[in-house]
């Protein structure tokens, strides 16, 4: 107890650390992968190589920032009804690519599983870290299987999850056939950034990042190894009622494009507000730009009914994004409003389908997608 206890003292610590930053940075990288977009676009050759270098170099600061934001517990979390085989499946090219071929990767499931609540993205990066590391613990090739099984915990508990509650529960296992850890490992494992791989290799963030994923849904993780025999993770994921239904997201066309329709544009940001309704207008919208609440306020009231989606981040000075949003439903009720965000310190209410968020950097698709499900067909 006393040792889980310290170690949330510790990610806790670091948590707020990231997340102090992980806004700022973000706008940084939403400018540098927006302006790289534009110069892929237009340029050949030489230069076209350097934008998509800028480009894949942006994405995976990007991937980086979400762990830390994960981690710091300050992302934007979707969460609907779905199967953890579900998830895996739909991640198994992508599992297969990043283990290569020596290591052969098994998915194993119920043949009727239940579902759980959480953003399917995150556990993706749950599965991902965890055969990231499975790849580094068998260079020379081996087996992971990944398992999905139900699990109904009675009033005695579970074995080797302690104060679980009793109920129904998925049972999610990584097993590998690696090299294993010592205990002294084992017991660090879930720190922020401990590592046992060399300079260049690992932050140290991913196994911190699926332990706080994974505490997040209310779930329990424990990691069964010993060197020379391969490493377990089991994790115990809640389920949901079963009488809940997976929450279908409406279909976007697969080139999002505007037919003219007048987006207020508000940005405290001038370089991503800049590159942004630049990004809009190339895409077929009209944009009106606002630096900040009061200046989108007066904007709609001398455009009246002209403005047919607002797109506003929610940390900004003066007036937050989500009491612009209040202000603008109590006089225009059925104006959409889209919420974009370096992390959410949104209230609840925001979260869901009625006022979806976008994470910075955000690329032209997600962005044009995102504004599609929004306007009327």
């Amino acid at each position: 107890r006393e040792a889980e206890a310290a170690r949330a003292d510790r990610m806790a610590l670091v948590g707020r650390l990231a997340g102090g930053i992980a806004h700022d940075f973000n706008n940084l990288l939403a400018i540098i992968l927006t302006s790289a977009q534009f110069l892929a676009a237009e340029v050949k050759g030489t230069c076209k190589e350097d934008a998509d270098i800028i480009l894949d170099a942006g994405r995976r600061a990007a991937a980086l920032t979400r762990q830390l934001l994960t981690f710091s517990r300050r992302d934007l979390a979707a969460p609907v009804c779905i199967g953890v085989d579900e998830i895996a499946a739909g991640m198994e090219t992508l599992l297969r690519r990043t283990l290569g071929a020596p290591v052969d990767l098994q998915l194993e499931s119920e043949e009727e599983p239940w579902l759980v609540s959480v953003d399917p993205g995150r556990i993706e990066q749950v599965l991902m870290n965890l055969a990231v590391n499975a790849r580094d613990a068998m260079p020379g090739g081996g087996r992971l299987v990944v398992s999905t099984r139900n699990r109904l915990v009675g009033e005695r508990g579970e074995p080797g999850f302690p104060d679980v509650a009793p109920g129904r529960h998925v049972l999610l296992t990584v097993a590998d056939t690696g090299s294993g850890m010592s205990p002294e490992v084992a017991a660090r494992i879930f720190e922020p950034f401990f590592t046992t791989k060399e300079k260049g290799r690992g932050t140290g963030l991913g196994l911190a990042t699926v332990y706080t994923i994974v505490s997040e849904v209310g779930g329990r993780i424990r990691v069964d190894t010993r060197p020379g025999a391969g490493t377990t993770f089991a994790i115990l994921l809640p389920a949901v009622d079963e009488g809940a239904l997976p929450r279908p997201l409406p279909a976007a066309e697969p080139d999002a494009r505007g037919a003219g329709q007048l987006v207020l544009l508000v940005e405290d940001e001038g370089g991503v507000r800049a590159l942004t309704s630049r990004l809009l207008e190339q895409a077929g919208y009209r944009v009106l730009q606002a630096c900040h609440g009061g200046e989108a306020l007066r904007l709609c009231e001398e455009r009246g009914g002209e403005v047919d989606v607002v797109l506003t981040d929610v940390v900004m000075p003066e007036m937050t994004g989500d009491v612009l949003g209040r202000r603008l439903r109590e006089r225009w009720p059925e104006l959409p409003v889209v919420y974009m965000s370096g992390y959410s310190d949104a209230p609840p209410d925001l979260l869901g389908a009625a006022a979806p968020l976008l994470a910075k950097p955000f690329e032209r698709g997600e962005l044009l997608e995102r504004l599609q499900r929004c306007l009327p067909r």
